[in-house]
């Protein structure tokens, strides 16, 4: 009778299982193959735009902080640093030389925290080789498809791509594909695309020629058929087994035209001719040979102190913060937020600081010891963030020494 009444349930509970079985099922038997994909489709993969942390916050803040500090210090010993250029050790009292170690000891100082700041910046930017090529390999996706962003960076402290679009239309017509298309979460940005940071301003002429001053550049697309830029830093190029000496800038400020004319200042004598220009692929640079008297000393690109060469060249690392000069703009300091930046040209570095027209072509430099040469400024959305080409792009674009 145990037996009977055991068999009995087990025969009920099998039933009842088979029947809700059935009606799972049955709904679904006159789907087609598109409903049965929509009912499995994976949710969603856009995630929202992350915010600053309080402490990345806190260290913009320190940062800028610092950065202004090392320039009043270089400003307030500028007097004392004249005097021992001129004169030698021997012209300094013992109160001036006092003060000389106490400016050269907190420099130091401040030297050792912008490398401690970079360092642990980049720890947060830093993802396992496996999620890196995650990201770039889903980044290579969105860039063979028909998606029509108008910016696409890589987002490695959160571990996603950054897609920009103009509208909210365009990015939400997009959503479904890139969920579908795409196995790393992604965010929206909504702006206008960036836009080559060119103008018609005036500024001061410069002699020597050094980063981040204005030049006039032939234009022929331009009104007048000329335009302002920035010059990145002088250089050598190799042509055969010969160089030429003159200066880095963007393409677009020529209209990538061999041999158009550059001026200084906008509107001052010519100083150079384009003889080597790309703006397709990784870079958007050119060489200008020098045709004037002018010098091509790099130095210092504020007041006429050019006693700080350049040593090195070498290209940022994600999470870094870097020194940008443009003429228009001036010195400023941003953060690599994005190593890996599409808008036009790809594969650039994505500043979270906003340069404005007329910086194209400027120059980037490191922060900690403002001597290595790390890039151009090419353009950028005017309200968000600055693109940049990398020094290695330009490098092998222009083939530089």
């Amino acid at each position: 009778m145990f037996y009977q009444k055991v068999m009995t349930s087990k025969t009920i509970k099998t039933i009842l299982f088979a029947s809700l079985i059935a009606a799972l099922v049955l709904p679904f038997s006159g789907m087609s193959f598109e409903d049965a994909a929509a009912v499995e489709k994976v949710k969603s993969k856009q995630i929202e735009k992350p915010t600053e942390t309080k402490f990345e916050k806190d260290t913009k803040v320190k940062v800028l902080n610092l950065f202004k500090e090392k320039l009043s210090l270089e400003a307030s010993g500028k007097e004392l640093k004249d005097k021992y250029d001129k004169d030698g050790e021997k012209s300094l009292t013992a109160t001036e030389k006092s003060k000389m170690d106490k400016i050269q000891k907190r420099l130091a100082e401040i030297k050792v925290e912008f490398g401690t700041i970079n360092a642990e910046s980049h720890k947060l930017y830093s993802p396992t080789p496996e999620v890196k090529n995650k990201i770039l390999n889903n980044q290579q996706i969105v860039r063979d498809s028909n998606i029509p962003y108008n910016g696409l960076g890589t987002d490695m402290k959160t571990g996603a791509l950054a897609i920009n679009f103009e509208t909210q239309e365009l990015a939400d017509q997009s959503i479904p594909l890139l969920d579908e298309m795409l196995s790393v979460p992604y965010y929206i940005e909504i702006s206008p695309a960036d836009v080559d940071l060119g103008c018609t301003n005036l500024n001061s002429n410069c002699d020597p020629l050094m980063g981040g001053i204005e030049i006039g550049t032939q234009k022929p697309s331009s009104p007048g058929g000329w335009t302002t830029c920035s010059i990145s830093v002088p250089m050598y190029r190799n042509v055969f087994w010969w160089t030429e000496e003159g200066f880095v800038t963007a393409a677009h400020c020529f209209d990538n035209i061999n041999g158009n004319d550059a001026k200084q200042p906008s509107l001052g004598a010519k100083v150079g001719d384009v003889t080597r220009t790309q703006n397709s692929g990784e870079c958007d640079c050119a060489f200008v040979k020098k045709s004037s008297s002018e010098s091509t000393l790099f130095g210092n690109w504020w007041g006429t102190n050019t006693s700080n060469q350049l040593l090195s060249k070498g290209d940022a690392l994600n999470g870094h913060y870097v020194v940008m000069i443009g003429k228009s703009s001036g010195i400023q300091v941003g953060q690599v937020i994005s190593t890996n930046y599409d808008s036009g040209i790809q594969n650039m570095h994505k500043i979270n600081y906003a340069m404005a027209k007329g910086d194209s072509g400027g120059t980037v430099i490191d922060l900690t010891t403002f001597n290595v040469y790390q890039g151009l400024i090419k353009g950028g959305n005017l309200s968000t963030h600055t693109s940049v080409v990398p020094w290695t792009h330009i490098d092998a674009a222009l083939d530089l020494q």
